[in-house]
């Protein structure tokens, strides 16, 4: 496969790494595992164990739940980051993941985490970020760096959270008064059947 870029340049090719010092760019550089693979190879396979952060240089990354054919299938392409982020309780990886093209992607393993944030401390805040836009499909988050963007990423998560605590209030709400207008009926056909049981018993006994 041809590769243009050292790792270094490669590693400034991801939008959350482009503004990193030398020194902590170079750090990234001594932690990544490269890895290549080329079109429809799996890199990642469903149920493995989830324990790697991923920064996509070239091609892009498919993954699937291919124990469900029909489920949707979601993307990672190159300059964005991918697989376990810090703070993730994820420990099962959820889909097969395939290479789309020519990939090379850099892998960073859970052990090394907590050293990364040390090192780099703006990536606590942005891989936060990253996490609540995952959280929040709607694409309400923001990918701003500080605690303002923190802040109205955390503010929209709530609202998105108060919209469905609403929607199930109403949903709730609703069958239980349907539940109560259906009361009369529910008592009558209870009644019906103490009545058949009672005939019943009487038969058996004549």
């Amino acid at each position: 496969m041809p590769q243009t870029l050292t790792l270094t340049d490669a590693l400034r090719t991801i939008d959350l790494l482009q503004d990193l010092d030398d020194h902590q760019i170079q750090w990234l550089a001594d932690h990544v595992e490269e890895v290549h693979a080329v079109e429809g190879e799996a890199i990642l396979r469903e149920g493995e164990p989830a324990d790697s952060l991923l920064f996509v240089f070239e091609g892009g990354i498919r993954f699937q739940r291919e124990s469900v054919p029909d489920s949707p299938a979601f993307f990672a392409e190159a300059g964005e980051v991918s697989g376990k982020l810090p703070f993730s309780r994820m420990s099962k990886v959820g889909g097969t993941g395939r290479a789309i093209g020519n990939l090379w992607l850099g892998r960073l393993r859970e052990v090394n985490f907590e050293e990364m944030l040390r090192v780099i401390p703006p990536l606590n805040q942005r891989l936060v970020s990253l996490m609540a836009d995952l959280f929040i499909p709607w694409g309400l988050a923001g990918t701003g760096d500080g605690a303002p963007a923190l802040a109205g990423s955390a503010i929209l998560y709530l609202l998105k959270i108060g919209a469905l605590a609403t929607a199930l209030a109403v949903t709730e709400t609703a069958m239980a008064k349907l539940r109560i207008f259906r009361v009369p009926d529910l008592m009558g056909t209870a009644f019906a059947l103490a009545l058949l049981s009672l005939a019943a018993e009487t038969a058996l006994h004549a």
